[in-house]
C-alpha cells in the first residue's frame, strides 16, 4: 500500500557556524503547540519531509546551551522551502590548571558559569589542559574543584571571573 502525503511540503536548509561551517546535531520546527525534531547531519542539513501548510518557527540550539536561532518559516501544500541558521560569532576559553610547584593539575573538573549558560569539562589528566568552546559572547564565573576523594578535607574551589569576547578564543 503507498501513502501519498500530497497536502504537505518540506523544510529544509542547513546550520551554519557564523564563518560558514556547518553544525550537526542540532534544529527543531515548532507550530507553537508541537515541536518536530530532526538533527542537522554532519555537513549541517537538515530536512522535515512531512509538513503541514502553516507557519512555523525554525529553531537551532547549541546541545551546550546558551544560543538559539530562529527563522519564521511559511509551508504550502507542494512546496519545498530551503531556510538556513546562522549560530552568531562565538568565542571560547582554553587553559591548563597547574599547582603552586608549577606542575600540571590534572583530573579537576572546571565549570564556566553565566547568565545564559553553565558548562562543565574536565582538566586533562596528564596536561591539566581544558577547554570551552562555542560560548556565547559575555562575562562568566570560571571555577576548579578538586574533588578526589584525598582531597576531600581540604577541597578547594579557586574562582576567577572571566570575559569571553565573540570571534575569539580567551
Amino acid at each position: 500500500l503507498d501513502v501519498v502525503f500530497a497536502s504537505t511540503g518540506i523544510v529544509q536548509g542547513r546550520v551554519l557556524r557564523a564563518d560558514g561551517s556547518p553544525r550537526s546535531g542540532v534544529t527543531g520546527l515548532t507550530d507553537g503547540a508541537q515541536t518536530s525534531g530532526a538533527y542537522s547531519n554532519a555537513i549541517g542539513e537538515f530536512r522535515y519531509l512531512v509538513v503541514p501548510p502553516g507557519s512555523y518557527t525554525l529553531s537551532a540550539n547549541l546541545p551546550e546551551g546558551g544560543v538559539t536561532v530562529t527563522a519564521p518559516v511559511s509551508v504550502a501544500a507542494g512546496e519545498t522551502v530551503t531556510q538556513d541558521l546562522v549560530f552568531p560569532l562565538l568565542g571560547g576559553l582554553e587553559g591548563t590548571l597547574t599547582k603552586a610547584n608549577g606542575l600540571p593539575f590534572g583530573s579537576v573538573q572546571v565549570r564556566l558559569t553565566g547568565s545564559v549558560t553553565t558548562r562543565s569539562a574536565w582538566s586533562d589528566w596528564s596536561t591539566a589542559r581544558y577547554v570551552f568552546s562555542e560560548v556565547p559572547a559575555g562575562t562568566y564565573e570560571l571555577s576548579a574543584t578538586d574533588w578526589r576523594p584525598a582531597n576531600s578535607l581540604a577541597r578547594v574551589t579557586l574562582r576567577r571571573t572571566v570575559v569571553i569576547m565573540a570571534g575569539s578564543m580567551t
